[in-house]
């Protein structure tokens, strides 16, 4: 009984998992401008490619989409109270800097989408598009108190 009534719980309590991490939801500059509100039911211009091929039916004419999308990303670290691991000593404090902001000053994120009936009745479409959905690298100043965790880390697509 206690098991079932911990499972009824934690099933009623959980959260979803927000794990969006190096996400990049710019794939459309009339997206952003919506806040992404509706984006794959709209089929208004050629991001629909992106966020929803089968809309494409719904655009009537042909459609090119370029855009582009600029991102400011200022970070800082604070240690408070990092450590390491030295073998017969036990734990001891990593010290160093901050490590300054890690990411690149101006992050560019281009976008572009085409679609195009194939026949006449518009049934059949062709698209494509071409964005960075997630990406960004991150690379500390020497001497940081995570150095011994990382000091560079890049994800491309």
């Amino acid at each position: 009984m206690r098991c079932l009534s911990f499972i009824t719980a934690s099933l009623l309590l959980s959260t979803q998992a927000l794990a969006g991490g190096f996400l990049l939801q710019e794939q459309s500059g009339v997206g952003v401008g919506r806040a992404f509100a509706g984006e794959a039911a709209l089929g208004r211009d050629a991001s629909t490619v992106w966020f929803n091929p089968a809309a494409m039916t719904l655009l009537g004419r042909p459609q090119v989409q370029v855009g582009g999308a600029a991102i400011f990303v200022e970070s800082r670290q604070q240690n408070r109270g990092s450590t390491r691991g030295v073998p017969s000593v036990g734990q001891v404090p990593t010290g160093g800097g901050g490590g300054g902001n890690p990411f690149d000053p101006v992050v560019g994120l281009p976008d572009l989408h085409f679609a195009k009936p194939l026949t006449s009745d518009g049934r059949l479409w062709a698209g494509l598009s071409v964005t960075a959905p997630f990406g960004l690298n991150v690379r500390y100043q020497d001497g940081w108190f995570g150095r011994y965790d990382s000091v560079k880390s890049q994800v491309s697509t």
